[in-house]
């Protein structure tokens, strides 16, 4: 990827760089591992260092976190933070940042109610944050 003027782009063979500046990825980490999306990981293996999602965030990609049918891959948010935090070397902040961009990409039409989910949501991870920053260190 290269990084133009604050703007994301990706290679297209067939296209050139297509702007991903203003693109919301709702990224699965359990669920790319086991369909194979990901297929350098199995869903057993201590890290995956070398994540597309690793990437997302080394290059400031607009995405969050998100699940896919917990039912079928047994997992849920507090299992995917885990993942996040364990198998992809996020940090807290990072993960943290993953929600507010899930708020910044919230289909909201009204500015002022989507601006207030926005700061309703970046009060609440912050606390999160610090919060689980202060049990890691313990």
């Amino acid at each position: 990827q290269m990084v133009k003027n604050k703007g994301k782009y990706i290679k297209d063979e067939n296209k050139g760089f297509n702007d991903l500046s203003m693109i919301h990825f709702e990224a699965c980490p359990t669920s790319s591992v086991c369909t194979n999306a990901v297929k350098e990981y199995k869903r057993f293996d201590k890290k995956w260092s070398n994540h597309p999602i690793r990437r997302f965030v080394k290059e400031g990609i607009h995405f969050s976190i998100s699940t896919d049918d917990p039912h079928v891959f047994q997992t849920d948010m507090a299992e995917e933070i885990d993942v996040c935090r364990n198998k992809l070397d996020m940090s807290w902040k990072e993960i943290g940042q993953c929600d507010i961009y899930g708020a910044q990409a919230a289909f909201i039409d009204d500015p002022k109610e989507k601006q207030e989910l926005i700061d309703t949501i970046t009060r609440r991870v912050n606390l999160w944050v610090d919060k689980q920053e202060k049990i890691t260190a313990q």
